[in-house]
């Protein structure tokens, strides 16, 4: 067993562009092993549905939340009252407060009748000095920004491995309904002792649609010539 708890901080500076801003080009789909069914999906995907008000404050779904802005996590620790053995780490501070639990203490999966949620279920097993974490019950979302799709039916497999103040995360995504292959992925954390998590931000959702826009849009509803 390994020593995680802490909080550590994003070190993938080259993937900037991609985690924040600009964000992936639409239609870019390198190394992603996506089939028929996932490039299609992907295809038709529209940057503007960040805009609809319901989904402004979506958080992200397990499948992307650690690839997702930042993300700059605490790994804290639950421990059972009366053993006072380590029973599950939490992992605190992604995106829109999706935090997840990942339980150590030999408990199955649950039915595939149970809901979904944005962080999935996570239960934990150590191989040879590292955490493999297994991640079932994931809401559907993208795994890129660009809209590369993530299907309920998803599985993720992570291996947590730690070297000295960094930690490294391979990633790997089986899903059947849009991946021919898994699809692997690795993120850098470095050790961070003197990081703190902010407070929640109060989500504020806004009407985005341009004044233009607005304006044809009435008047198309009025059946007036629009500009």
């Amino acid at each position: 067993m390994v020593e995680l708890t802490g909080s550590w901080a994003m070190s993938n500076d080259e993937e900037r562009l991609i985690r924040i801003d600009p964000g992936p080009e639409l239609g870019n789909f390198t190394g992603f092993p996506l089939n028929a069914a996932g490039r299609q999906k992907a295809l038709t995907w529209n940057s503007t549905i960040q805009a609809v008000p319901e989904h402004q404050s979506r958080a992200h779904a397990a499948t992307y939340s650690m690839r997702g802005p930042g993300p700059n996590f605490h790994m804290g620790e639950i421990i059972d009252p009366v053993t006072r053995r380590l029973i599950a780490y939490t992992i605190t501070g992604l995106f829109e407060n999706a935090n997840r639990t990942i339980w150590l203490d030999g408990r199955p999966h649950p039915s595939e009748f149970t809901e979904h949620l944005w962080n999935g279920f996570s239960t934990g097993e150590w191989e040879n000095g590292a955490l493999h974490v297994t991640t079932t019950h994931v809401k559907q979302m993208f795994i890129q920004r660009n809209g590369i799709p993530a299907s309920p039916y998803a599985v993720m497999h992570e291996f947590f491995i730690r070297h000295g103040d960094r930690l490294l995360l391979i990633s790997q995504v089986d899903d059947p309904v849009y991946l021919e292959e898994p699809m692997v992925r690795t993120s850098t954390f470095r050790w961070n002792p003197g990081q703190r998590e902010g407070g929640l931000a109060q989500v504020e959702v806004a009407e985005e649609v341009s004044r233009a826009q607005a304006g044809r849009r009435a008047a198309l509803s009025t059946g007036l010539q629009a500009p």
